[in-house]
């Protein structure tokens, strides 16, 4: 099999693209660009301009965030095959909210903002479709990063019924 049908075959099956037929998988995938980073090599980092969104293809990372007091980074997640990140600072066109390092030999999937803009100006139903999923992943993360909140907080004192 060859790289890109390979590649196809692998965002078929990714939330970020369901429901998007093969062939438009076929069009869009020259807009799609390719990295690999060994163990340690740093991704992106926290407070630089968020141009890209990442899909792990192999792989994983970790994913840290300076703590406010200054005193070294927090790790808020390990990410593995499938995962995708850089969501947050390429939607709003504004800086990444934390760092990303490869924790092994790690392959992505890069989508820039220049392909983003490409894909909605050739085709704009399946732009459609991306944005509809990465909202539905972000809500799904959203959730669960409250949940974890919750599980920090201090109990209020007061039940919410």
């Amino acid at each position: 099999m060859s790289f890109e049908s390979d590649t196809i075959k692998f965002l078929e099956s990714h939330h970020l693209f369901k429901g998007i037929p093969s062939q438009d998988l076929a069009i869009i995938f020259p807009f799609l660009g390719t990295e690999r980073f060994e163990p340690g090599d740093r991704i992106t980092r926290e407070d630089t301009p968020g141009l890209a969104i990442y899909v792990i293809t192999r792989g994983s990372v970790a994913m840290t965030k300076r703590k406010p007091d200054g005193d070294g980074a927090a790790l808020l997640e390990r990410l593995g095959k499938g995962a995708t990140f850089g969501e947050l600072g390429m939607l709003e066109g504004s800086e990444r909210s934390a760092s990303v390092t490869a924790v092994e030999a790690t392959e992505t999937l890069v989508v820039t903002d220049q392909a983003f803009r490409d894909v909605f100006t050739f085709r704009p139903e399946t732009y459609r479709m991306i944005m509809g999923n990465l909202a539905r992943d972000l809500s799904r993360r959203l959730r669960s990063a409250n949940a974890r909140i919750a599980e920090l907080a201090p109990a209020s004192g007061r039940s919410e019924e």
